[in-house]
């Protein structure tokens, strides 16, 4: 078996904000032990179900913390973004019943797309926005799991 990870995030999708960088590779880091749970024959549902919902949780946080960031720098684009984030969620809650009803990889394959998507267009932006400057905006906070 090879060690080569599934998702990897190039240097074109690195934001310049360092706490957006880490939470984007920790939304990676568990899609891609979602990915080897589930080309792991004998791993559970349970234990698939369990990390799908371990990234939903993850994602929350870190659309909650963006919108943070957007709202005290006041982000023109503050709405669209956050509706952006709203339509991803109620997608990806969508795509659980599809994922727990056998069609794992189809959903997995739909994450990643959505998931580079995400950050090489609207989180580019907002990273443009905010300066890259190497210091996430005062408020923003680490996620208790993140590591």
């Amino acid at each position: 078996m090879t060690d080569e990870l599934w998702i990897t995030l190039d240097p074109s999708l690195l934001v310049g904000i360092p706490e957006i960088d880490q939470q984007h590779r920790r939304i990676v880091h568990i899609l891609n032990n979602l990915n080897a749970a589930v080309k792991q024959s004998g791993e559970s549902a349970e234990l698939t179900a369990r990390l799908f919902d371990e990234m939903i949780d993850y994602v929350r946080f870190h659309f909650r913390n963006e919108e943070r960031m957007m709202q005290q720098q006041g982000y023109a684009d503050c709405a669209e973004h956050t509706a952006a984030h709203t339509r991803l969620l109620e997608e990806v809650l969508r795509l659980r019943a599809d994922f727990v009803s056998g069609n794992e990889f189809g959903v997995l394959q739909a994450l990643k797309d959505w998931v580079i998507l995400h950050i090489s267009s609207s989180d580019v932006r907002l990273a443009a926005f905010l300066g890259g400057a190497g210091r996430a905006p005062a408020g923003t906070t680490e996620h208790p799991v993140a590591r």
